[in-house]
């Protein structure tokens, strides 16, 4: 009853339209090829440009839906003089990933803000090429390894007037996870071992599969805060968050319209009538960006359970 509440709360009371100057400013942002019209990287693209960025990277699977995605964003604000580049990222590729921050480190100048937003919420059990569950090799591992990668870059466009932005997108349901495994503590077995395994999926459950990744996925982010700290002055020399979108049409249930049964798929339709937008979830990723400039800390939490 309480996620029902949410749910219908967001998409009456959705997330406030901010409209953050990002003249100059390079941003760069992964799993944006979503169309059509549709998911939180695709909307977060277009609200870049609206708010006059001066370079935006976007990292995707497809450099073909990339492209696309491009020039129907460019063709809703013809204006624009903002510069797109499409990027090949595979979360489920080390290779691609590695290529991918080497290119971003030589090719681009200075990054002011990153936003991890690729993502996925497997229905079932898949180990990734590296052995890790598809959800946890993604959302967490790649996630964190994409993050280290190019925390140089970050690093280096710090400015005396200007701290860099490393934004990774979260979900609330990560707090309503009842309990671990009781081989979590047990120091004589592998802790990943433990949650990648079958047996663990079959625990949690597909759904709190994704609410496990994005808990994992805050003990990240607090070693990356520890990381980039400034020893000496005590502030941070990147701002590294974490947002949710909360209930949003999105395209992380297309794991489940592609392998579910009808009544499956008719309740994620249904979800997702009752959810808000895509454009108004995106709303979090720019506040976000900006709670550093406002002096807010380096750390921010909304609810969230669906993303693209």
């Amino acid at each position: 009853m309480a996620f029902l509440y949410q749910m219908l709360g967001s998409k009456i009371w959705p997330p406030r339209d901010t409209k953050p100057d990002l003249t100059g400013r390079t941003l760069l942002i992964t799993g944006a090829e979503c169309l059509p019209n549709s998911g939180l990287g695709y909307e977060s693209v277009i609200k870049f440009v609206r708010a006059s960025a001066k370079r935006i990277i976007i990292g995707v699977r497809s450099i073909e839906k990339g492209e696309e995605a491009k020039r129907a964003i460019l063709a809703q604000i013809p204006q624009s003089n903002v510069t797109i580049d499409v990027y090949h990222l595979d979360m489920l590729d080390y290779t691609t990933i590695e290529a991918f921050a080497s290119r971003v480190n030589q090719e681009v100048e200075r990054l002011d803000y990153v936003v991890l937003n690729a993502g996925i919420s497997p229905h079932a059990y898949k180990k990734s090429a590296y052995g890790f569950e598809s959800g946890i090799q993604v959302n967490l591992v790649s996630t964190t390894l994409l993050s280290l990668l190019l925390l140089p870059k970050l690093l280096a466009s710090k400015t005396d007037t200007f701290t860099p932005v490393l934004e990774l997108v979260g979900s609330g349901t990560h707090q309503r996870m009842p309990q671990l495994l009781p081989e979590t503590d047990n120091t004589e077995k592998d802790i990943s071992e433990v949650y990648n395994s079958e047996t663990s999926f079959r625990t949690f459950g597909f759904i709190q599969q994704y609410s496990l990744t994005k808990l994992f996925l805050m003990y990240v982010q607090w070693q990356l805060v520890k990381l980039v700290d400034d020893k000496v002055s005590g502030s941070p020399r990147v701002y590294v968050i974490v947002v949710g979108p909360g209930p949003t049409q999105s395209g992380l249930g297309r794991d489940f319209q592609e392998q579910s049964s009808l009544g499956v798929r008719v309740a994620v339709h249904t979800m997702n009538l009752l959810t808000k937008t895509a454009e108004q979830g995106a709303r979090t990723y720019l506040s976000g960006l900006m709670l550093g400039e406002k002096g807010h800390g380096q750390f921010w939490q909304w609810d969230s359970v669906n993303r693209c």
